[in-house]
């Protein structure tokens, strides 16, 4: 599986591990985006990890569909972007999880 790492955050989708912009996306930052994607596109998040909180599985169709919106501003954007660039792209879903 490929874990990517943003501040304490993985994503994990094959075998190695890289890093997302650790000093430019903090905990809360990435929490408050998940909150956004779930108000703007349901079917973003397709699961998440009700006994720990720190875990999400993100359809990856449902990002590059609604990375064009007008609904979303450049900093959703950008956040979209990155874990789109560095997930696997063979894949239908990215999971994320916090360490």
């Amino acid at each position: 599986m490929k874990l990517l790492c943003l501040s304490d955050l993985h994503l994990r989708s094959e075998a190695a591990v890289a890093a997302i912009d650790r000093q430019r996306l903090s905990v809360d930052e990435f929490l408050k985006h998940i909150d956004r994607l779930q108000q703007i596109d349901g079917e973003i998040v397709e699961w998440h990890d009700e006994e720990n909180e720190m875990a999400w599985e993100l359809n990856r169709s449902a990002i590059a569909k609604t990375i064009d919106s007008h609904k979303l501003d450049e900093d959703l954007r950008v956040f979209l972007r990155k874990l789109l660039a560095q997930s696997n792209a063979d894949l239908d879903f990215m999971r994320i999880e916090f360490y």
